[in-house]
């Protein structure tokens, strides 16, 4: 991994509202940065990488669908590519913070005084971004 990587998160992470929009880049910077975590180790991590990758998209697509305003106007940022000196559990660790900013993001905006709509869009992103941080937390590297 590249320095770039995660002074690029920690930018994201500071910088990136607390909305949809919000969740939305730091979901499309997630699941940019896992494909190509896939694509730099062994095949059977790789694979597992990839899952994790589609369980994040989607979230994000889910978001898109709910509030189609928003990739519109969110920033859709890469991190760039990953070096190939990459080590995992820095990488994973970066991948790791977006996801979590995203859960953080997410429990306002499915807070009870929400809409009945905005309260079930987090619920199920959620559950989506939750799957992909434990495949990056089971990592084995």
């Amino acid at each position: 991994m590249s320095d770039t990587w995660s002074t690029g998160a920690a930018a994201a992470l500071e910088h990136v509202g607390n909305d949809w929009a919000g969740v939305w880049w730091l979901l499309f910077a997630a699941t940019k940065a896992t494909f190509r975590l896939s694509l730099q180790v062994p095949l059977d991590l790789g694979a597992e990488l990839a899952y994790a990758a589609m369980d994040s998209g989607e979230a994000r697509d889910e978001v898109g669908w709910a509030h189609p305003e928003v990739p519109l106007a969110a920033l859709a940022v890469d991190l760039g590519p990953a070096s190939q000196s990459l080590d995992v559990a820095e990488t994973r660790a970066v991948i790791v913070g977006l996801l979590d900013g995203a859960l953080r993001r997410l429990t306002p905006l499915g807070a009870v005084d929400c809409a009945p709509s905005d309260r079930q869009l987090a619920r199920s992103v959620g559950s989506k971004v939750v799957a992909a941080r434990d495949v990056l937390m089971d990592l084995r590297s």
